[in-house]
């Protein structure tokens, strides 16, 4: 579910991020290109994109948020929330599209 459909986030930066990426796992996972076992979170986004190519730019500046997110220290980037929304965005825009288009 769109945490931005409401109006308002509920969840912390790092919180959405992580509930963003799981969400784009479940979709792939849904179109059997669901992450690989040993698979980095950039190299998932890679492979998808190379799939669905209206996904490839957000859902790679969304893995590079997780991956920080995850596993590095130190603050995100103040836009984080927006590379998150984008996501979204795409992703319904994705969704909505006919699968012959």
């Amino acid at each position: 579910r769109n945490p931005f459909a409401g109006g308002r986030i509920k969840m912390a930066t790092p919180e959405l991020i992580c509930y963003t990426f799981a969400a784009a796992q479940a979709w792939a996972r849904e179109r059997n290109l669901g992450r690989q076992s040993g698979e980095t979170a950039l190299e998932f986004a890679h492979r998808v994109g190379a799939e669905v190519p209206a996904l490839e730019a957000e859902l790679h500046r969304l893995a590079l948020l997780y991956a920080r997110t995850v596993y590095a220290r130190g603050g995100l980037p103040r836009d984080s929330i927006d590379v998150v929304r984008q996501f979204w965005q795409r992703l319904e825009a994705v969704v909505e599209q006919p699968l012959s288009a």
